[in-house]
């Protein structure tokens, strides 16, 4: 894989974390918090549509690479402004690139 120029790293993302409390009711109630503020370049992928809940959903596929770090994980997500990111994978964590690319979904209403 090639080294993105540094340049290319122009957005702003915020890396968040769930944390999870109970809600009384034997549920859960999820919130998501930030604990990063990064430069990134976001990269589509590839595009689809589904239908979920009985509507029609559109989904993203994005390769997104950071600096390295070693605390992201897929139990986590990124947001760029209103967009938020699934984190599926974070690959080459323990390569000796600097960079590690994340591979997420973004879905669109």
């Amino acid at each position: 894989m090639s080294t993105p120029a540094i340049g290319n790293l122009r957005r702003r993302v915020a890396i968040e974390s769930a944390t999870r409390t109970a809600d009384g009711g034997g549920g859960v109630a999820v919130t998501w918090s930030s604990m990063a503020t990064v430069w990134a370049e976001i990269k589509a992928l590839s595009g689809a549509e589904a239908v979920i809940a009985e509507g029609l959903q559109g989904k993203v596929t994005h390769e997104i690479i950071i600096r390295k770090r070693m605390d992201v994980s897929p139990a986590m997500r990124l947001r760029y402004g209103a967009r938020i990111f699934t984190i599926w994978a974070v690959l080459d964590r323990d390569g000796p690139d600097p960079f590690i690319r994340i591979q997420a979904e973004e879905r669109l209403q």
